[in-house]
């Protein structure tokens, strides 16, 4: 026998060994999915200041109350609930005419942060004409969201869950297994791409303001091992 069939002979036994090996002993299979559902927002936040100026420390902070507590009023009476319309910021600092040396006291500035949350988007437009014929000149932050975040959530998780078992399964009939049960699940992160507001032809939107929302996506992934047989 020359040296080329006795390799040959080798390498056949080699294929036999490991195909036995592998008939013979489950294999752990590790991949990872990954998961992605997207819905139409339903929810939309704002922030708007006022600011107010006065030579009088009282008179700037009455003047901002006042005006926040119309806006207020005005919002309710468009349809949003109370708790719906909180303070995140108030300030009040002291104005300085820095021409000249010593620097002289001038007045007073007051601000309030109203943070807004709207759960009717048909009211945008409504909400927008209030703060700005309101005297808050500051709005900002606008955001989007939906409000079953969680359901949502637990739908991309079997999606990355269905997306994993159909990588497993794969691999292990490419390495001449049949079935493939789970040991282990680790869930790995939660995505929700934030969705900010966009703007467009106000006749195209629908709306005086021109302001729309595309849907949001929330994705999952997760670890799995699987015991191939």
């Amino acid at each position: 026998m020359n040296k080329l069939m006795i390799l040959a002979s080798i390498c056949l036994c080699l294929v036999v060994l490991v195909s036995a090996a592998f008939a013979d002993h489950d294999m752990s299979i590790t991949v990872t999915g990954s998961g992605s559902v997207s819905a139409a927002p339903d929810l939309m936040s704002i922030s708007a200041n006022i600011t107010c100026m006065n030579a009088d420390l009282s008179a700037a902070q009455n003047e901002v109350n006042h005006l926040v507590h119309d806006l207020r009023e005005n919002l309710v009476r468009i349809g949003l609930k109370g708790e719906d319309i909180v303070t995140t910021s108030y300030t009040c600092s002291t104005i300085y005419d820095y021409s000249s040396t010593p620097y002289t006291l001038t007045g007073y500035q007051a601000n309030h942060t109203l943070f807004v949350t709207c759960r009717s988007l048909d009211k945008i437009d409504d909400i927008l004409d209030a703060m700005t014929n309101g005297g808050h000149t500051e709005i900002y932050n606008m955001q989007f969201d939906i409000s079953n975040k969680n359901d949502l959530y637990l739908e991309a998780l079997s999606v990355a869950l269905s997306a994993a078992e159909d990588k497993a399964m794969h691999l292990a009939k490419s390495a001449g297994f049949t079935t493939c049960s789970i040991e282990k699940i680790t869930e790995e992160s939660a995505v929700l791409s934030p969705n900010y507001a966009k703007t467009r032809d106000a006749a195209a939107a629908g709306s005086s303001s021109g302001i729309y929302s595309g849907p949001i996506s929330i994705e999952a992934e997760v670890t799995v091992t699987f015991e191939a047989k």
